[in-house]
């Protein structure tokens, strides 16, 4: 009776050689040209011997001998493995899980060995009592041979080594899987092979490797596996390398990327951490260098307190004598003078408290096209009011229409703190303070003498006194923050630090000379830019008049007094009340017997803004106009956030006041 024998060889030749012999034999003969079409052969058909190739195309034979006997049904069938290269592989068949190691010689050897190894199969039974080595004696070891066996189990260890696992596919089942891939997928080897990739996954990590294998290109994607046994998740890099030339498996690296990833994480948290921070340091920095700012502004404040205090006593006085002569005077003509005298004095001391006010109050840094001799101008005005007469002060500004791209503000605070600086090195002896505004142009492929200036148009503002000067061993630290060569209380060292803060700030340089006993020259650039047209201020137009019902509310009984003249003197019909409570009673009980109302900001009792408020809860339409002499608790923007149409600083002037109702009456 026959054997049914399967022959698993990729040498097609000798495959139908053995089969006709085989067959003429009386033996049922199945042939597979390779590892995977026998493995999916053997799931359906149980041979009584398997003759299989050591050398096989996606797998060899011995991990296919392996493989084989570990399923259920092939258990006990007699195995035998081939090899041309027997002598050279020195194999124990046994430990592959073989009966048997026949040496491939030529067909006729091959032939001879098999028929003798069938014959004693049918002597001693299914599966002979002793394993064995057949054919070795007629073959020769070749050197080339073992050395490329050599090689190959050299490259087998060394893709052993790698950290990246490494996966051949075939005909959509895993052919090829290295040491390193069966421990990032937690399976053994027998468990791998001839099984879809994909069935190793589930849920979305399935879909992924689905399109992953589907694709023709190079890809890779990050799989995120569930929490393994010890509780971690594990995210996988799966990546298909692009084919080689006609060779049509598909190759998968893998690697377990979960420690970089979170690396990566960390590192970026800790960037985001760091901008953070950065972000923050840096706003305190800001706020520091605003209250730097600020703390200064007040430091000259106070140096030129005694000058301001000296010239509102002038005005003062100015002002008492004219309306003391207006009241002793018979003449109208004398009278009309005086007082017109009187105006003109209480103006300039309106002006001298803007100045201070713009100057020392806290503001928004807003860069804008600003014209530069108006903001010189307002500044020497107040210089002039606070600086004493010992000090002669001479302005040169040539140029009316250099506009730069500036906080207005911040521009007044560079003169302002340079006049200071130059009225100390003067007090004691006065002198001269000289302040030029002009224009300097840097031509191209040309350098100023003393500071690096790139190539442009620049506004230069010269500050020059004829104090008793620089010493040239500290020339080099006047702008260090809170170096001061003045004694204990008369300043803190941070007016110049401001003023080379702001000057680069705006994108302009600072250039200091300064010769002992003669004076110091302090010279400012600020980058030009195109300008502008000036818009109308419509100061000359006519003060307007009107006859509607105006609800005023100040504190201050004169404030009270005159105000409701004016607003009468135009036209108006005034209901005035000292109390924000007894103006709110009165809006209660009468809410349309007033168009507008004005109230001043501070009051006991109620503020002005809270006023304000409670009035539009009652009627939402009602035009509001606020005043306040000074307030850090409220401001235009806020105002207007309230409800309140118009927002006045006082002194109020008959036309700004007449021009403001008019406005929000419109």
């Amino acid at each position: 009776m026959g054997e049914k024998i399967f022959i698993i060889d990729d040498n097609s030749h000798l495959s139908m050689f053995l089969e006709k012999k085989l067959t003429d034999a009386g033996h049922e003969v199945v042939t597979a040209m390779d590892a995977l079409s026998a493995f999916r052969a053997l799931e359906h058909y149980t041979p009584d011997i398997i003759l299989c190739d050591y050398f096989l195309p996606n797998i060899n034979g011995d991990e296919l001998c392996q493989k084989i006997r570990r399923m259920d049904s092939l258990k006990s069938v007699f195995l035998a493995i081939m090899s041309a290269a027997a002598h050279e592989l020195d194999l124990d068949p046994s430990s592959i899980g073989a009966d048997a190691l026949i040496a491939k010689g030529s067909f006729k050897e091959t032939e001879s060995h098999i028929l003798a190894l069938l014959e004693d199969v049918q002597t001693c039974g299914s599966r002979p009592g002793k394993t064995g080595r057949i054919g070795l004696e007629c073959t020769n070891a070749r050197q080339l041979t073992k050395e490329l066996i050599a090689k190959n189990r050299y490259l087998q260890t060394m893709l052993d080594s790698i950290a990246e696992g490494i996966i051949e596919i075939c005909s959509g089942q895993i052919v090829y899987v290295n040491a390193p891939a069966m421990k990032i997928l937690d399976q053994t080897q027998d468990q791998i092979l001839f099984v879809p990739l994909p069935t190793l996954f589930e849920g979305e990590a399935r879909t992924q490797i689905e399109s992953l294998l589907g694709s023709h290109s190079p890809d890779q994607i990050l799989i995120e596996q569930p929490e393994t046994e010890d509780g971690k998740e594990r995210i996988l890099s799966v990546k298909r390398l692009p084919s080689c030339g006609e060779f049509s498996n598909i190759l998968i690296l893998i690697e377990d990327v979960t420690r970089r990833i979170q690396a990566e994480k960390t590192l970026r948290d800790s960037h985001h951490h760091m901008e953070e921070l950065v972000q923050e340091r840096t706003e305190d920095l800001k706020r520091a260098n605003e209250m730097l700012k600020q703390v200064q502004k007040l430091e000259a404040i106070g140096t030129l307190a005694g000058g301001i205090a000296h010239d509102f006593n002038n005005i003062l006085s100015a002002m008492i004598g004219y309306m003391e002569l207006t009241k002793l005077t018979p003449s109208p003509e004398k009278r009309q003078f005086y007082l017109d005298r009187a105006l003109q004095v209480s103006n300039r001391a309106k002006d001298m408290i803007k100045q201070i006010l713009i100057f020392s109050r806290p503001q928004d840094q807003e860069k804008k096209p600003i014209l530069l001799a108006p903001v010189i101008k307002e500044g020497l005005k107040m210089l002039r009011a606070t600086i004493p007469s010992t000090i002669q002060i001479n302005q040169r500004i040539s140029d009316q229409s250099l506009m730069i791209l500036a906080d207005a503000t911040q521009v007044h605070q560079i003169l302002m703190n340079l006049a200071t600086n130059a009225f100390h090195a003067m007090r004691e002896r006065g002198g001269i303070l000289d302040i030029e505004l002009a224009q300097e142009k840097i031509p191209p492929g040309k350098r100023h003498p003393s500071i690096h200036l790139a190539t442009g148009e620049y506004a230069r503002l010269r500050v020059r006194d004829t104090g008793h000067g620089i010493d040239s061993a500290i020339l080099d630290r006047i702008f260090d923050p809170f170096f001061t060569t003045k004694g204990p209380g008369e300043g803190t060292g941070l007016g110049l630090s401001v003023v080379y803060g702001i000057v680069r700030d705006h994108g302009g340089r600072i250039h200091v000379a300064s010769v002992p006993g003669e004076g110091t020259t302090i010279s400012v650039y600020l980058p030009l830019i195109e300008p502008e047209e000036p818009g109308d201020n419509g100061d000359s137009e006519p003060i307007p008049k009107g006859s509607e019902r105006v609800l005023f509310v100040d504190d201050e009984a004169a404030i009270l007094d005159v105000t409701k003249s004016m607003l009468t003197a135009l036209g108006f019909h005034v209901t005035a009340r000292q109390s924000s409570a007894e103006a709110l009673e009165l809006f209660r009980a009468q809410p349309d017997s007033f168009d507008i109302v004005i109230t001043d900001m501070t009051m006991p009792n109620m503020r002005g803004d809270k006023l304000a408020e409670e009035l539009l809860k009652i009627r939402s339409d009602i035009p509001i106009i606020l005043c306040t002499g000074y307030s850090d608790l409220i401001s235009e923007v806020r105002a207007q956030e309230i409800g309140i149409r118009q927002f006045l600083m006082k002194p109020l002037s008959l036309g700004d006041l007449a021009r403001a109702v008019r406005k929000v009456l419109v």
